[in-house]
Parts: structure tokens; sequence; C-alpha cells
């Protein structure tokens, strides 16, 4: 795909030194960006779980607004173009903001009735957060897809249990040895014996 646009372009153009670095470069890049693009849409990628309450629709528009500035930078690197800068400390202040009103809404809670519940469950988050990378909840299902939720991947080893507890494996049938009748004779010292040296020359 990128030979083929490549080799278009170079044929189209005249055949110039600088012409053809030039269309070279930009071929190349539109090419990586679509590489990139094509790579976000198909790869996982890790999402960053922000808390709902942060996450309001002001300091949404900030942060894509800051997003939007640096990559504008990025593009065009000039003086006139920092304005990142400003929509970077803007998108803090409204950051900063929204954490001090969800504070300040968590330790209203705390104080009612229902705190010391909502204390438990905040140790349990803060546990599950710290928690190591080998906590690692990933099954495969039926079809061999990693499944990476906890909820899924207990659902799916339940499942497998149940199946395997019901399935009946094929088996050997236990050999049956005829009874003793009347009292167990008692192991004699010439018995232990004669087991106890073929174990001690191996």
């Amino acid at each position: 795909m990128v030979l083929d646009a490549l080799s278009r372009q170079l044929s189209s153009e005249p055949s110039k030194g600088a012409g053809r670095a030039d269309c070279i470069k930009s071929v190349w890049s539109k090419e990586a960006r679509q590489i990139i693009r094509n790579h976000q849409s198909v790869a996982l990628r890790t999402h960053h779980h922000q808390t709902r309450s942060l996450w309001t629709e002001e300091v949404r528009t900030k942060v894509r607004e800051k997003k939007r500035s640096y990559h504008l930078f990025l593009d065009n690197k000039t003086e006139d173009n920092w304005s990142c800068r400003e929509a970077k400390r803007s998108a803090k202040k409204v950051v900063a903001a929204a954490k001090a009103a969800h504070y300040d809404e968590v330790c209203k809670k705390l104080d009612s009735k229902d705190g010391e519940r909502l204390i438990y469950r905040l140790a349990k988050s803060r546990k599950r957060q710290a928690d190591d990378v080998e906590n690692f909840y990933g099954v495969s299902d039926e079809q061999g897809v990693l499944l990476m939720d906890r909820k899924m991947a207990m659902q799916r080893w339940r499942d497998y249990f149940e199946k395997v507890s019901i399935e009946e494996f094929a088996h050997p049938p236990v050999p049956e040895v005829p009874p003793t009748f009347g009292p167990v004779e008692p192991i004699t010292i010439e018995e232990t014996l004669a087991h106890e040296l073929p174990i001690k020359k191996k």
C-alpha cells in the first residue's frame, strides 16, 4: 500500500532531487498517520477509568481543547503556537476544582449514616487499585478471545467447573479383591525385613 502510493506519486512528479525528497516525506507521513490510526482502531488500548463525578462536561471540553492545541503545536512548532500552555493551565484549574468539589461531597457522605460502609468501599477500591499486576483476571472464552473483565472471567470459570463437574470421564473399573474372612493376621518381622532389604539396595 505504501509502496504503491509512493511509486504513483513519484511517477507523476518530475524527476527533481529536492522535489522527490519532499514527495517521499509527505507520502510517508500520510501513510504513517494512517498506519497509526488503523493500529489504534484494532489494537487494545488501556483506558484510564476516570471517576465519573470528576469527569464532568466542563472538564471533558477543557481536556479536549488542551489535547487539540498540543497536537497543533506538535504539527507546527512556532512561537505563535504556544496556546497549548494556556490550555494546559486552564485544564489543570478545572480538574482541580472538580476534584475539590468531589472530595467535599465524599466528606459529606462520610459524615452521614452510611459513612462507615463508604469507608469500607473506598478501602476496597484503593486496595484493588494498588494490587500488583500479577493479579491478572484474563481468561479465554470458548472462541479463544481473551476476557479481561473480572466478572466475565469469573462467569467463564463458573461455567467451566459446572461443565466439568457434570461430565463423566471414562476410567477403568476398580479392581475387586476377595474379602478376608476372619481376623487379619499380624505382620511378622520376617515379612518386614524381606520388604525393607530391596528398598535399601536401590
